[in-house]
């Protein structure tokens, strides 16, 4: 792959990996460092996030997230991304583990959309596509910015889209 003009616009450390014996709640392996690169110099691709864990010597790269089979040229996918913080487990019980697993939020602004994938542990690759957020209003850069936490005090975690045109919005 090669580095564009934009690689490093965005960076996330964030848990996706589960270690053998521990389950992903538990915060046992550290977080790996998700990078974007949505403008690849000089090829012509919708961006890409890499993935790399910590390792003793510093990090190691692990491979690219791509985005979805069919997402335009200049999508600028990468341009942000966003995961809520991983849930304290005071005493690491599975009974009282979230519901849900962790996600990643991926922007992809020049196309107005906002991919969201959903940590799989145990395949071969640790993040799954699970839903795709798009907006009518094209061109106002949905995904520009993003955010998770638990806004509305609910114990869900929520999803600030920032829109910044044509008067900036956050959806």
């Amino acid at each position: 792959t090669t580095l564009g003009r934009l690689f490093g616009r965005s960076v996330l450390a964030a848990d996706v990996r589960e270690c053998v014996g521990a389950g992903w709640w538990m915060d046992a392996c550290g977080h790996e460092l998700l990078v974007g690169n949505p403008d690849i110099s000089g090829a012509m691709t919708s961006g890409e996030v890499h993935l790399y864990e910590g390792v003793i010597t510093g990090v190691q790269w692990l491979g690219v997230l791509t985005p979805p089979a069919g997402t335009p040229v200049g999508a600028q996918f990468g341009y942000a991304m966003a995961a809520p913080r991983t849930p304290e487990v005071p005493d690491h019980s599975w009974e009282e583990a979230p519901d849900t697993p962790p996600w990643v939020a991926v922007g992809a602004p020049e196309i107005d959309a906002v991919f969201i994938y959903e940590v799989n542990p145990g395949s071969a690759w640790p993040l799954a596509l699970v839903q795709t957020l798009t907006y009518s209003s094209i061109g106002r850069k949905s995904g520009r910015s993003l955010a998770a936490g638990d806004f509305n005090n609910d114990g869900l975690m929520d999803l600030a889209v920032g829109a910044p045109k044509p008067f900036g919005t956050a959806l």
